[in-house]
């Protein structure tokens, strides 16, 4: 079972805030500092800067690696309550603590902590922490698990100021004792922070009705010799078994909210369960019924969401939701006169405390409540899930468990060497997948002859490994504008493909390929949904074939977007597959044992890359050269060059003037008037631009409010120079 961890500082004058288990901390003390009388020493160690120790919280902050601060909500608030400390001012016995514990039922402390003072501290657990809207809600339920924890009974003398106060800091004595294995349930705990939640809104009347198959047990428990002659079930009579002289076997009338009785010997005619049982149970139970009842629904100011059958997150009318509430989570619509439903004070909760800003995926991140930009309010609504790997450790080749795929995607590549770039990029993504701690990677093309498998690398075993894949190629070659189903996949794939069609289309392709590497955070918006931002590190992976017009789906080669895609040239020698069904039935088989492999496999030095993307990219050099003459900019650098030959002909200074003026230099010569057709003005600036950042000879500077273009003749043309971080086998 792994410990549990709650934050804390190194010393009472930290802001930097880390987790760590208060009971298991093997940090030492100096001496002089124990006891009542040395607090003065003990306070100038602990409050000194120099001073490596631990000062633990139950709360964490908004700001999860920061010190909680005292004031209001302009500061680090509490955010999330991961653990109960109460403090005492006063030193205890061992018997006084054992009867402390008798007096509290239940609820019992996880750990007891002698303090540095010599005086008593206690720890309750939390099976799930809770979250809570400002810190005067925290003090509220502060408040409120005083008493439902019994903790003045628990023992004398409890420092209120600091159980009232989120942001108090406890200097661990290190001398710490098991008090019990009891954990907060999440239900009840939840419905701990419901009835704070009614007070801050309104006086609520509860209306739940207890079922009888809890009921009975309790009684049972409560009065051993408790029975029954028939079903326990509204409308059936029996005995008034706990009324104490009580003979009649027929003296008494179940009623949903009680027991009516005819006893003679009775004090009053009718017993709710709170007579029964007590408040104690009767509370809990309501507690955790709203608790339950209102877990996982949230609201974005339109819509409530929750979880559907089938377990996707969906948004659903207050109608919807109000049903779902009677008829699954068991609630009452019915109230007394002047009060409100069980219902609506669910309702009422989740608009006030289960508000959200939005809902969106954000791919392999935990589900629920998510952090965006310090925001804490909007909602994860990705579900999909990773292939899970095999137990056992994997062989690669025939003799192993994945005999097709280790000859398949071995064999793929020519040269071979791009066998390790691809299970090196492949393995970063799938196992920050796996671990729902998803990073940034590159943008994969494999480029070939046809009948060797790339879609099927793509779509099949690639797409499978990460829970499935989006067809992308309308949004990235600027055939539409609408991209929200895409944001629900991590891989999406653009297949047998060319975007040469449409100078702006490529433009826009090269763009937005370079974007989706780069950036982590896109605009996602959903139809009839709030509009939010979401956290995307996924990948882009584009096969095609091998020849000069589809490999012009590769991008502009620009010195900016080489570190951004890695390009993988596969075997011309076509390979014979079984049948569809038996091909997918094999792929399905072995995958797990692939993914078990990809966790185990080890980066080879000459993969390894830093730490933004994980992985070197590489570009297979033949694929570079082909791409470089089918690029959009290759005619217009055969333009360019004939233009120099002639130009410097006649002339032996730099050609410098602005691109407009280029423009017009190039059109002196009517001979050239057909290769110039459709271009523009705004197209030679690009590119000049273009040609600049590819390491071309063609330079510029800024001239006052305008930018001039420097050619200079050929054998004044400097060397190529490129930084060495940007190298690539482009440049090599």
């Amino acid at each position: 079972m792994l410990p549990i961890l709650l934050p804390f500082i190194a010393n009472l004058v930290s802001t930097d805030v880390e987790l760590g288990c208060p009971w298991t901390f093997q940090g030492s003390v100096p001496d002089g500092v124990r006891g009542k009388k040395n607090k003065a020493a003990r306070s100038e160690w602990i409050e000194s800067p120099a001073t490596e120790h631990m000062c633990y919280s139950g709360w964490e902050g908004i700001a999860d690696n920061a010190r909680i601060s005292k004031g209001g909500e302009d500061g680090n608030p509490p955010y999330r309550l991961m653990a109960i400390v109460a403090d005492y001012d006063a030193a205890h016995t061992e018997h006084e603590l054992e009867l402390g514990c008798k007096r509290v039922g239940e609820y019992l402390p996880a750990y007891y902590e002698k303090t540095l003072s010599g005086y008593s501290r206690f720890v309750w657990t939390l099976e799930e922490p809770v979250t809570v809207p400002s810190r005067d809600f925290a003090v509220a339920l502060l408040k409120h698990l005083k008493r439902r924890l019994a903790v003045d009974s628990l023992a004398v003398g409890l420092d209120e100021p600091a159980w009232l106060a989120p942001e108090r800091y406890y200097t661990n004595s290190g001398d710490w004792s098991k008090v019990s294995d009891y954990k907060i349930p999440k239900a009840l705990m939840a419905g701990w922070v419901f009835e704070v939640a009614e007070r801050f809104s309104f006086r609520s009347v509860s209306s739940i009705k207890i079922p009888m198959e809890i009921v009975w047990p309790e009684l049972q428990k409560k009065f051993p010799s408790a029975t029954w002659p028939s079903d326990f079930e509204a409308g059936s009579q029996g005995p008034s078994f706990w009324i104490e002289g009580s003979q009649s076997p027929k003296s008494a009338l179940l009623k949903d909210e009680g027991l009516f009785t005819f006893a003679a010997h009775a004090t009053k005619p009718f017993w709710s369960w709170r007579d029964l049982l007590g408040t104690q149970f009767v509370e809990g139970y309501e507690t955790k019924s709203l608790g339950e009842a209102v877990d996982g629904i949230y609201f974005d100011g339109k819509g409530y969401w929750r979880k559907d059958g089938p377990g996707k997150w969906r948004p659903f009318s207050k109608e919807d939701t109000v049903i779902h509430l009677k008829v699954t989570r068991g609630l009452s619509d019915a109230a007394p006169k002047g009060a409100s439903s069980d219902t609506e004070r669910a309702l009422e909760h989740v608009r006030q405390w289960a508000g959200i800003v939005g809902a969106a995926p954000f791919v392999f991140r935990p589900t629920g409540l998510t952090k965006v930009m310090g925001n804490v309010s909007v909602l994860n609504t990705f579900t999909r899930t990773t292939i899970r790997p095999a137990e056992a450790p994997v062989i690669w080749g025939p003799t192993g468990p994945m005999p097709f795929l280790s000859d398949y995607i071995g064999t793929l590549f020519d040269p071979h060497e791009q066998l390790d770039f691809f299970l090196s990029w492949t393995k970063r993504f799938y196992e920050t997948a796996y671990e729902l701690k998803l990073q940034s990677g590159q943008n994969l093309f494999i480029i070939g002859s046809t009948g060797v498998g790339k879609t099927l690398l793509s779509t099949q075993v690639l797409a499978k490994l990460v829970g499935g894949n989006a067809t992308a190629e309308n949004y990235l070659l600027g055939k539409t504008d609408f991209n929200s189903q895409l944001f629900e996949s991590a891989l999406w794939t653009v297949d047998d493909t060319s975007s040469s069609n449409d100078v702006a289309s490529h433009r826009r392709f090269s763009t937005i390929i370079k974007r989706m590497a780069a950036n982590t955070t896109f605009e996602f918006h959903a139809k009839f949904q709030v509009p939010c931002q979401v956290r995307w590190q996924g990948r882009v992976v584009v096969t095609a074939n091998a020849d000069e017009e589809s490999i012009r789906v590769i991008p502009d080669l620009d010195i900016s977007i080489l570190d951004k895609i890695i390009i993988l040239k596969t075997t011309d020698a076509c390979r014979a597959f079984p049948p569809q069904a038996q091909l997918e039935a094999t792929i399905d088989s072995e995958l797990p044992h692939f993914a078990r492999y990809l966790l185990d496999y080890v980066v080879p030095a000459q993969c390894g890359g830093d730490s933004r993307y994980g992985i070197r990219s590489y570009h297979e050099k033949s694929l570079v050269a082909v791409a470089k003459h089918a690029s959009t900019s290759n005619n217009f650098t055969e333009i360019l060059e004939d233009w120099r030959n002639d130009y410097f002909a006649e002339h032996s200074d730099d050609w410098v003037g602005t691109s407009h003026q280029f423009f017009v230099e190039l059109h002196r010569d009517m001979a050239r008037a057909a290769a110039l057709r459709g271009l523009t003005g705004n197209i030679v600036n690009r590119q000049l631009s273009a040609l600049k950042n590819k390491g071309h000879i063609v330079q510029c500077r800024e001239n006052g409010s305008h930018r001039e273009w420097i050619i200079p003749p050929p054998l004044k043309a400097p060397p190529k120079s490129v930084p060495q971080s940007q190298t690539s086998n482009f440049q090599k």
